[in-house]
C-alpha cells in the first residue's frame, strides 16, 4: 500500500552520527527541512552533505540519533518505497553503453516518449546542448559508446531523467547534486527554472559548490518568491568530534 502518498515530506534529523566515517552529522540539534520548501546545501569537503543524502537514501544507516520522513523513522520505511519518495539527481553523469540516448533520458522513470518530448520542447536550451546540430529524432535513436556524449551533454540527460523520474514516481524528495556541472550560463539559468518549475511542491536540497562563487546563481535562484532557496551551511550545524 502506498501510505506515504499522504505524508507531508518533512525531513528531520537529530543527534545524527554517521558511523561509516565516524562523524556527527547533526549533534545535539534536530534540523528539519520542511515540506516543499528548498534548500541549498552548502559546506567544504566533509561537512556532511554527502552523508545526509547516504542516510536519507539508507545506503548508509542510521547508527546513533534519528532521522524521519514525514515523521516516519528512515529505518522503518521500506527500501522500495524510499526509491518512490526520494528522487535522486547525482552528480556523476552515469550514462549506459549500448542503450540509444533517448533509452539513457528514459531509464528508470516510467515515462513515455510523449512526456520526454514535452520536456525537450519546454527546455529549448538544453535541448539544443543535447542535440548539437543533429536532428531530434537522429539524435534520440544514436546509440551510446561512451565516448560519443560531452560533458554537457551528459548532465543535460542525467537533469532531464532526474525530472521524468520524479514526475513518474510522485516523488515527495528531489536530491540534486551538482546539476549545473558542464553547462554553459544560459543553459545553467535554464536548468534552475526547471528546477523551479518542475519540483514545485517537492522538498529540494541542491548541492552545487558553484553557487558559492557566483551569487548571480544565487539570486536567480531566489527570484521567484513563491520558491525561494534557504542556504544551509553544514559546517555550522554539525559537529566533526567522533
Amino acid at each position: 500500500t502506498r501510505y506515504w502518498r499522504d505524508w507531508s515530506s518533512d525531513v528531520c534529523s537529530s543527534d545524527l552520527f554517521d558511523q561509516l566515517v565516524q562523524r556527527c552529522i547533526f549533534d545535539s540539534s534536530t534540523y528539519t527541512f520542511e515540506n516543499g520548501k528548498k534548500y541549498i546545501l552548502q559546506g567544504p569537503s566533509g561537512s556532511g552533505k554527502s552523508s545526509l543524502i547516504g542516510l536519507i537514501l539508507k545506503l548508509i544507516p542510521v547508527s546513533s540519533g534519528e532521522l524521519t520522513i514525514g515523521g516516519y523513522k528512515i529505518e522503518h520505511i521500506p527500501t522500495p518505497q524510499i526509491r518512490q519518495i526520494v528522487t535522486m539527481i547525482p552528480q556523476r553523469n552515469s550514462l549506459f553503453v549500448g542503450l540509444s540516448m533517448k533509452e539513457n533520458l528514459l531509464y528508470g522513470t516510467n515515462a513515455s516518449d510523449e512526456t520526454l518530448n514535452e520536456i525537450l520542447n519546454k527546455y529549448p536550451l538544453s535541448t539544443e546542448i543535447l542535440l548539437q546540430g543533429s536532428d531530434r529524432s537522429t539524435f534520440l535513436e544514436q546509440k551510446y559508446d561512451g565516448s560519443n556524449a560531452s560533458g554537457g551533454q551528459k548532465r543535460v540527460i542525467i537533469n532531464i531523467r532526474g525530472v521524468l523520474r520524479s514526475k513518474e514516481f510522485k516523488s515527495l524528495i528531489v536530491i540534486c547534486d551538482e546539476p549545473l556541472v558542464g553547462l554553459n550560463d544560459e543553459v545553467v539559468y535554464e536548468t534552475i527554472q526547471m528546477i523551479q518549475n518542475e519540483f514545485q511542491q517537492k522538498t529540494v536540497l541542491l548541492i552545487e559548490h558553484s553557487l558559492k562563487q557566483n551569487n548571480d546563481y544565487l539570486t536567480e535562484l531566489n527570484s521567484n518568491p513563491d520558491h525561494v532557496f534557504q542556504t544551509v551551511d553544514m559546517s555550522e550545524i554539525h559537529s566533526t568530534s567522533s
